[in-house]
C-alpha cells in the first residue's frame, strides 16, 4: 500500500493535488509512535508479526517494518516464557512489548484458536490477557481490514 501510494503520486501528481489526498511518507513514523505509546514500558520493543514470506502482503509487512526500524518476525522467532513474549535474536532473547500483528485471529495462537496453526505462537493469547504484551490490531478487529466490511460500515 505504501509503495503503491508513492508510485501513484509520482505518476499522477495532479490527481493527488486536485483531491487533497494526504501523503503517506510519515505514516510509518506515526504508526510507530502510536504503537510505542500503547505500551506502559518506557522504551518498548515493537515488532511486526507476519505469517511469512508466502503471504500475499509479505512485501508490505517487510517494507513497513523496515520503514519503522523494527524487527519483522514470524512465529518461529517468538516464544513465551514466564508470562512474557520473547524474540530470538543473535544476541539472545529479547522481550517483546508490542506486536503489530498481520496474522488473522484464527491462526494467532494454536492453544486458543486453531490447533493446526503453524503461524501462531502457543500461549500468546494468555500473555496478552494477562497484560504481558500489547497486541495492536486487537483480536476481533480483523474484519475491519477488508474492503467489503469498510463499505458496509460506512452505510
Amino acid at each position: 500500500m505504501l509503495e503503491n501510494r508513492k508510485m501513484m503520486m509520482r505518476l499522477y501528481p495532479e490527481m493527488f493535488e486536485q483531491h487533497h489526498i494526504a501523503p503517506v511518507e510519515r505514516y510509518p513514523s506515526y504508526l510507530l509512535q502510536t504503537l510505542r505509546e500503547s505500551s506502559l514500558v518506557d522504551d518498548p520493543c515493537v515488532v511486526v508479526m507476519t505469517p511469512g514470506r508466502f503471504n500475499s502482503a509479505y512485501f508490505e509487512h517487510s517494507f513497513l517494518a523496515q520503514q519503522m526500524g523494527v524487527e519483522l518476525v514470524e512465529s518461529a522467532d517468538l516464544f513465551i516464557k514466564n508470562g512474557a513474549v520473547y524474540m530470538r535474536t543473535t544476541e539472545g532473547p529479547r522481550r517483546v512489548d508490542v506486536i503489530y500483528r498481520r496474522i488473522d485471529d484464527a491462526w494467532l495462537d494454536p492453544l486458543a484458536f486453531r490447533a493446526d496453526s503453524m503461524l501462531g505462537v502457543p500461549g500468546l493469547l494468555s500473555v496478552y490477557r494477562a497484560g504481558g504484551v500489547v497486541l495492536a490490531n486487537a483480536i476481533g478487529t480483523g474484519w475491519l481490514t477488508t474492503n467489503r466490511s469498510i463499505r458496509t460500515s460506512r452505510r
